[in-house]
């Protein structure tokens, strides 16, 4: 948590004893979260370079692959990166120009009269403090946070009812399903979220910081009504609408292992082919592993709140929460080793970046 204003501003002795007071355990969490920063920026980096560049036509699920890249991308640039610095200090601190700019140029800049805002010339500004981190950016953060994790549970649904209709309707797909409507539904899930979760930004709550994990969150807790409301119109829809799809396409696939009647095989014949694409099971598995790196933090955070338990797990809060951020991470493997075409869109942007002569060999799955 914050903790008391105080504990914000460091004195010009404790600036030389930051690194020195920071602990075996700080350093190890502050250099795991710069491996995820790192890792999510390249991989989504792949996928939606790889995806894009791709000559073939775009499918739907193609433009549901870029809608999740891109808002990991975004967690990985602007959210991640802003708990390198507190999982150090354990604080969304304000540092000492000192520290930032050093304190021999404070110095420097001091003799000329050019302190960093000092109104006298010769003014000692060495113990100013420069807000590194502040509350707008903590309610920013939590924010951005809160809107990235609401477009991609909106588009792992879009991307189950697109597999629905490829199986429910295998005759019409490619006229209910166009690249345009696809479109138009990722701007929807987009503004969606972005009005969804804008209330708390609007003043209506403060961003909080999460020591144990060393990130910034909406503190929703004086929002009851609100985060219930939200709650049924990001979560209900999203895992009714999974559940029921795919249980669908997952109970078809086992009907056409068995023994089937003459009627039974003409729909069979119809829709074979379309329950042979890869896509089907590639986004099964990645809606189950967005659950299985959520679950274990949610779950521990509602037992909490159930039990009223006052005793501290701080690596328990951090290697949960962060291991469901690197859900980022793993989508990027689910699709290289589960997708024929995103292998050979890497292996052909691999080839043309080396060579530096692009192939434009057509796809053919």
């Amino acid at each position: 948590m914050l903790g008391h204003s105080s504990d914000l501003f460091l004195s010009q002795s404790d600036a030389y004893d930051i690194e020195a007071e920071a602990s075996p355990e700080q350093v190890v969490e502050a250099v795991v979260i710069l491996v995820i920063c790192v890792a999510i920026v390249v991989t989504n980096v792949l996928i939606i370079w790889a995806v894009s560049s791709s000559p073939s036509p775009k499918d739907a699920i193609d433009l549901y692959v870029l809608s999740v890249a891109v808002a990991d991308l975004l967690c990985g640039v602007c959210i991640v990166p802003l708990s390198i610095y507190p999982a150090f200090v354990k604080e969304w601190v304000m540092t000492p120009l000192s520290v930032v700019l050093g304190f021999e140029i404070v110095r420097r800049l001091e003799a000329l009269g050019r302190g960093p805002n000092c109104k006298r010339p010769h003014e000692n500004c060495t113990n100013l403090t420069f807000t590194v981190y502040g509350n707008l950016i903590c309610r920013l953060t939590g924010y951005l946070g809160l809107t990235l994790w609401s477009v991609c549970l909106y588009t792992f649904m879009w991307m189950s009812v697109d597999r629905y209709l490829a199986i429910r309707k295998p005759l019409r797909y490619d006229v209910i399903q166009t690249r345009t409507r696809c479109q138009c539904w990722m701007v929807f899930t987009w503004l969606t979220s972005l009005f969804l979760c804008s209330p708390p930004l609007l003043g209506f709550s403060k961003g909080r910081f999460y020591g144990d994990g060393h990130i910034c969150m909406l503190d929703l807790g004086n929002m009851i009504p609100y985060s219930i409301t939200l709650a049924v119109l990001v979560l209900a829809p999203s895992i009714l609408t999974i559940c029921y799809t795919y249980y669908f396409i997952l109970s078809t696939m086992y009907k056409l292992r068995k023994c089937l009647s003459r009627e039974e095989r003409e729909y069979a014949t119809a829709v074979s082919e379309n329950l042979s694409n890869p896509d089907h099971l590639m986004s099964f598995v990645l809606i189950i592993l967005f659950w299985i790196n959520w679950t274990p933090w949610f779950g521990f955070r509602i037992y909490e709140q159930i039990s009223k338990t006052k005793e501290e797990y701080h690596a328990l809060h951090f290697w949960l929460l962060w291991l469901g951020i690197t859900n980022c991470i793993w989508k990027f493997f689910v699709y290289l080793t589960m997708s024929p075409k995103f292998r050979f869109n890497l292996k052909r942007l691999c080839l043309s970046t080396c060579c530096r002569a692009p192939t434009r060999q057509p796809l053919v799955v």
